[in-house]
């Protein structure tokens, strides 16, 4: 307290009542000042509270694989915007919890939630969250016949990607055999197995490219048989789709080179580590909290694949050395194509496994062509799971 009226007067009647009138006034400026600065404070802080951000993970964080690479985009937000959100995470098994979770985030004050896992959508439906930005990991509208205006998607387009692994694949393979493990028939798995079997016809057009689908994403010891599968019946390298890196454990096993998927996973064989096909889902994931951070949110899809920068071919393998300087350039030169939007990995002619023609020469498949995608191409070994 500001102790200048003690200073003369105070020793007679009239200084101390004027002393003590001084007090009391400056007593309630006091008051008031302090009320007013509360006030103030707590108008600052309401402003600068931070945005509460949630994700919610099917499996581990740990998995090496489709969840690793989300939490990586995770990492990216939360490196960035430090103190100006409040992030949680979540690992929830696929099921009515889901919803359970949400409502409970929602309650909580968490405004900007990603489901990171596809299945999510079957039993959260965005539209009854209003106010609450969503963003489903490849949402097709299960339970909405279109996308909500809370929610944004991205899908994931990286047969660009398994080109170039492809190529990669066919050039070290001593067997004149590659082969490909697909996790669920649905149309963009179909496009990355294409993609590949394309890729390596690219670099040997006589080579057997084997396709095999275990019809399940996660089961580690199912991918794991599906890779001796084709190790077996003669794959000289394989890459697979399915989550995890439990397929390159048992190709380095047997000294079979292979590809990575999702997220770098060379640690587990990497003497026979030939490359990978790599997310970055940070730029997807930055763009959605800037938006929300900003209140310029809106519904948007973005897509993970070279041309968007958001996929990447991982040349970092033991076994990168083994392929040859030509088939180097013929990469190279593929990718910059790809990354820049030029090129396909389904420019005609080509033809279906049937030998069927589905797009002739000086043609493409289009975007809704590939996002509809139910056939294997042409010199392809294995059939798709029916159902």
């Amino acid at each position: 307290m500001n102790k200048d009226w003690i200073r003369g007067g105070v020793g007679s009647r009239a200084g101390r009542l004027t002393a003590a009138a001084a007090m009391i006034v400056a007593l309630v400026v006091a008051v008031v000042g302090a009320s007013s600065a509360s006030g103030a404070s707590t108008t600052a802080k309401a402003a600068s509270a931070p945005l509460k951000v949630a994700f919610l993970y099917e499996n581990a964080t740990n998995d090496l694989g489709w969840d690793t690479a989300m939490y990586e985009g995770q990492q990216g937000v939360e490196a960035k915007y430090g103190s100006k959100i409040s992030v949680t995470d979540k690992v929830v098994p696929d099921g009515p919890e889901d919803v359970t979770a949400v409502k409970s985030l929602v309650a909580e004050g968490y405004r900007l939630i990603f489901l990171t896992a596809f299945n999510q959508q079957l039993y959260v439906n965005p539209e009854k969250f209003p106010g609450v930005h969503i963003v489903q990991a490849e949402y097709v509208g299960i339970l909405d016949k279109k996308m909500p205006s809370n929610t944004s998607t991205y899908f994931t387009v990286d047969a660009d990607g398994f080109y170039l692994a492809g190529m990669a694949a066919a050039a070290v393979s001593k067997t004149g055999q590659v082969g490909i493990i697909c996790g669920e028939p649905i149309s963009d798995n179909l496009a990355e197995s294409n993609g590949f079997a394309l890729g390596a016809q690219a670099v040997n057009p006589a080579i057997k490219v084997r396709f095999t689908c275990t019809n399940n994403w996660d089961s580690v010891s199912i991918a794991q048989n599906a890779a001796r599968g084709l190790i077996n019946a003669g794959a000289g390298a394989i890459a697979f789709l399915t989550t995890g890196a439990g397929p390159g454990q048992v190709a380095a096993q047997k000294g079979i080179p292979w590809i990575g998927y999702q997220t770098q996973q060379k640690a587990v064989g990497a003497k026979d580590y030939l490359a990978g096909v790599l997310w970055n889902l940070k730029p997807l994931f930055l763009k959605d909290t800037e938006q929300a951070l900003s209140g310029t949110w809106k519904s948007h899809t973005d897509y993970v694949s070279m041309t968007e920068g958001t996929t990447s071919f991982d040349e970092s393998g033991a076994l990168w050395k083994e392929v040859p300087a030509k088939v180097k350039a013929e990469i190279a030169a593929k990718q910059k194509l790809f990354e820049s939007g030029k090129a396909t990995p389904f420019a005609g002619p080509l033809y279906a496994q049937s030998g069927k023609l589905v797009s002739k020469i000086g043609y493409s498949l289009d975007s809704s062509q590939v996002t509809d995608m139910n056939f294997l191409v042409k010199g392809v070994i294995g059939t798709i799971p029916k159902g």
